[in-house]
């Protein structure tokens, strides 16, 4: 059981989708500031005022929309993996999508990740 677990929990690290969202991400951030530095450049304060900000504004909205749909994304991998706590329902592994301050388990046994519980 917990072999099978093992291989299940590096399948899910070793997904592509984790690196694809950084390169989305990383695209989104550099052609904001690239259009930025382009429109700081050669247009007028007139246009400025309007465009830089509706710029920042798409750059925001367009990581907010990669990062949801990466949240739903891991959330479908984990649910097919069968790595969700049968106790609390959360994911029995840590999440890449969510930043939790607790230490890892240092025993042999497998526990849930959220709640504590023996799997």
């Amino acid at each position: 059981m917990i072999a099978d677990r093992d291989v299940l929990i590096r399948q899910f690290e070793s997904s592509p989708i984790h690196r694809r969202i950084l390169i989305q991400m990383l695209t989104v951030v550099l052609g904001m500031l690239l259009s930025c530095i382009v429109l700081v450049s050669t247009l007028p304060t007139v246009y400025l005022n309007n465009l830089v900000p509706l710029t920042i504004a798409t750059g925001l909205l367009m990581l907010f929309y990669f990062g949801n749909r990466y949240q739903r994304a891991v959330t479908q991998m984990i649910q097919t993996a069968g790595l969700q706590c049968e106790r609390c329902g959360q994911s029995s592994i840590p999440r890449p999508d969510h930043v939790h301050f607790s230490a890892t388990p240092q025993s042999s046994e497998a526990k849930c990740y959220s709640c504590g519980e023996p799997l």
